[in-house]
């Protein structure tokens, strides 16, 4: 339980290395300048929390805030905290749950001893190999629960493979929309070009020959079309993949509460060139 002087509320508090903490996760990156830092090596006590806690608790930086937790032996233990940071992810769910404190502050109180790790997380360089990598983990630690981010949150890789679906089907839309394009321009190309198709067929061109020359002209077209188009879109995805797409205009902060953010980051790999 969170309190201030003026509110309380339910909240998840983790104990972190901040050093750990900031190459492993993001949360650092959420807080901005005006709005502290991810932890103060010279503040006593100091807590992150979010901006809608913040705003629920009416409390801003450098506030006194005080946690009451439950130790191992059942016996309820307030800790005060100076707030040092105060962060705003795009996921609203999780702001409202979350805050932060060292590790070494947290421990005393809890009544675990000094090696007590809850949980130790491992960043990979991609989501395939988080599959590849589970297995190996699991069979090398055997003492430990061992999960993968699809079993530790099943809603979002069922999300992720619906939308994955869904990215199909939207292509067979378009490729068979797009077919019916390129029989209407080729249909139309043989239609204008019959009298120029004739005199090609009077002077001795076979129909097998003429149907080669249409088909090639089709592929061409194709491929010239397709390479273009590849082109512009690793430019569109060089130029706003690091910055991002930001729709807050058009959508505002309405699927924060989801976890969705309104900057969209494109990202799109060698495969999905290839389908």
């Amino acid at each position: 339980m969170l309190a201030s002087a003026n509110n309380s509320t339910g909240v998840t508090l983790k104990g972190v290395h901040p050093d750990e903490e900031i190459r492993t996760t993001t949360i650092a990156r959420y807080i901005p300048d005006s709005l502290g830092a991810f932890f103060d090596n010279e503040q006593r006590m100091p807590v992150v929390i979010s901006k809608k806690i913040a705003d629920k608790l009416k409390v801003k930086l450098k506030s006194k805030v005080v946690v009451t937790i439950q130790d191992v032996d059942g016996n309820m233990q307030s800790i005060a905290f100076r707030v040092c940071g105060i962060y705003k992810t795009y996921n609203g769910m999780y702001d409202e749950a979350n805050i932060y404190v060292r590790r070494s502050d947290l421990l005393p109180y809890t009544g675990l001893p000094d090696e007590a790790v809850h949980e130790a997380v491992l960043l990979v360089k991609d989501m395939e190999t988080c599959d590849s990598v589970k297995p190996d983990l699991a069979k090398e630690l055997p003492h430990l629960h061992t999960q993968s981010w699809k079993e530790i949150n099943p809603s979002l890789a069922m999300n992720l493979m619906w939308s994955d679906y869904m990215c199909f089907i939207m292509l067979g839309i378009f490729l068979f929309a797009l077919a019916f394009g390129i029989v209407n321009t080729m249909l139309m190309v043989v239609l204008e070009r019959k009298y120029e198709l004739g005199m090609l067929r009077a002077i001795g061109m076979t129909r097998q020959q003429a149907f080669r020359m249409i088909m090639l002209e089709t592929l061409f077209l194709t491929f010239l079309g397709s390479i273009v188009g590849v082109i512009i879109a690793i430019l569109v995805i060089l130029l706003t993949g690091s910055g991002g797409i930001d729709l807050s205009p058009l959508i505002g902060d309405l699927y924060d509460d989801f976890g969705y953010s309104a900057i969209v980051y494109p990202v799109i790999g060698v495969k999905m060139f290839i389908q």
